[in-house]
């Protein structure tokens, strides 16, 4: 028998059944049918395939939109499909087995499921009750397994369907007469799914062991392949594997501006935005001013010089903005933020700028305080040390060196108002006089709340203002008093 005549055979055989797919084997089945596959081809033929599990079981679980979009062909030419598949993986395999093959595997391996089936070509109603039937017992399957075997797709699963077809008769008749999943269908289940699992393990096994067949690859395909296996392993955030596929991608030669679109947008969507602008950068040498590209950079920068904004750094906004407005010129939103971004940097460094200048004043009122100190101008010292409480008192929390260095000024002045109180109260009597000098201290002790707005010089001040009045009118009296003759 040629192949021709094979494949058509199997065409023939599968074209009224690969249009149901979705009910060959339910979901559990399918799935458990690809992981028992892996396990076995590891054990018995010392393929590692087992540990990377996950990623096969991944491709099992695609989703139907996901598993259209991998093999787009397959409702009506499955046989095809699995042919092209092998062929495909085939050539991009390494001797090391990477993850997106497997998951590929995985996948493929449900396809293969699906086709191997029993009940195909029954009627709906029965082949609905028995694939749940199935859903509900898979676990108590007794698995057989079978020496590899070389898969030529066309000959192979002509053999395997008619395998899977010979009891389907009987089941469907004993779903009729309300037998069901306890007469043939049950004890049948351990055989059945045996052959499905055996044929999913030498489909991998012909793809990793066997003789890589002669197709004609084209090199669009083979880029296809590798961009979802970027995309595949950006969603994982598997860094090392996404570097080796973008090296294999740039391996293949020129890319076209759509694709390395796709590709920066890959990028993108996984949140590595420096490899996604070198992408849409490489678009635009190509394709000067292409507006969705030029958008997407604006709009990246933009991001950014709102995340700056949001941290208070002003500069980097700035930037990010400048980024985005020189990206694209016609984009008006770009070009405000700009241009308030720059204001706010204008109104800050204002403020910074008064801000110093409030801490150089309060510094020159510290020195006055301590040179009116030295002339003993008490009353003007504090005044000055309270103008410089009030100066570092007024700096705010937005120029974190400058509220250091003011708080540092402000810890000063209050412990140097401190000394000078002391230091007044402990001098009392020399300012006062000896006469009064109890009344003084008295005086300061019950004006000492008082001290730190009015000023315990200038109190001072008045009571020896006082006592110096008291003595000058006493020597007053005392020269006219007229002197008793002798």
């Amino acid at each position: 028998m040629t192949k021709r005549t094979s494949y058509f055979l199997a065409a023939t055989l599968f074209f009224g059944v690969a249009c149901l797919p979705a009910t060959a084997w339910g979901p559990r089945a399918q799935t458990t049918i690809v992981v028992a596959a892996a396990q076995l081809l590891s054990k018995e033929n010392a393929i590692p395939i087992a540990k990377l599990l996950d990623h096969i079981r991944a491709g099992a679980d695609v989703s139907p939109t996901v598993f259209d979009s991998l093999f787009p062909d397959a409702a009506k030419d499955p046989i095809r499909t699995i042919q092209d598949e092998m062929s495909l993986l085939q050539n991009v395999r390494e001797v090391t087995l990477d993850p997106y093959l497997a998951y590929r595997m995985g996948a493929l391996g449900k396809l293969v499921a699906r086709i191997t089936a029993p009940m195909m070509t029954a009627d709906q109603r029965y082949r609905t009750l028995y694939y749940a039937d199935v859903e509900n017992n898979i676990g108590n399957a007794n698995l057989k397994s079978f020496p590899r075997r070389e898969v030529d797709p066309p000959v192979y699963f002509v053999a395997v369907q008619r395998e899977a077809e010979a009891r389907s008769d009987v089941i469907e008749r004993e779903y009729q007469a309300g037998i069901g999943f306890r007469g043939v269908a049950g004890q049948a289940l351990g055989q059945d799914v045996s052959r499905s699992v055996n044929a999913v393990a030498d489909v991998w096994y012909t793809i990793l062991k066997g003789r890589a067949q002669v197709v004609n690859i084209s090199e669009t395909r083979v880029r296809e392949y590798f961009i979802d296996a970027l995309e595949y392993y950006l969603a994982r955030r598997n860094t090392a594997e996404v570097s080796n596929v973008y090296e294999k991608l740039v391996s293949l030669g020129a890319q076209t501006p759509e694709m390395r679109k796709r590709i920066a947008d890959m990028f993108y969507d996984a949140e590595q935005y420096e490899r996604a602008i070198q992408e849409y950068r490489a678009v635009l040498a190509e394709q000067p001013g292409r507006r969705d590209v030029v958008q997407r950079i604006s709009e990246y920068y933009k991001q950014r010089g709102q995340e700056a904004m949001k941290s208070g750094r002003l500069e980097a906004a700035r930037e990010a903005y400048r980024q985005a407005a020189e990206a694209d010129r016609l984009d008006p939103d770009a070009q405000q933020l700009l241009l308030q971004t720059e204001k706010r940097i204008a109104d800050r460094d204002e403020r910074q700028k008064a801000t110093q200048t409030a801490l150089d004043q309060a510094f020159a009122a510290e020195k006055n305080a301590e040179d009116c100190l030295r002339r003993s101008d008490y009353t003007e010292a504090m005044n000055q040390l309270a103008l410089a409480e009030q100066l570092y008192a007024s700096v705010s929390d937005e120029f974190p060196e400058e509220r250091r260095a003011a708080q540092n000024g402000l810890n000063n002045v209050v412990k140097r108002k401190n000394q000078l109180k002391d230091e007044m109260l402990r001098n009392a009597q020399n300012f006062s006089g000896s006469g009064s000098s109890a009344d003084v201290l008295l005086l300061v002790k019950s004006k000492q709340a008082d001290l730190a707005k009015e000023g315990i010089a200038e109190l001072l001040e008045t009571e020896r203002s006082a006592a110096v009045r008291s003595l000058a009118a006493d020597r007053k009296s005392s020269l006219n008093v007229v002197p008793s003759p002798r």
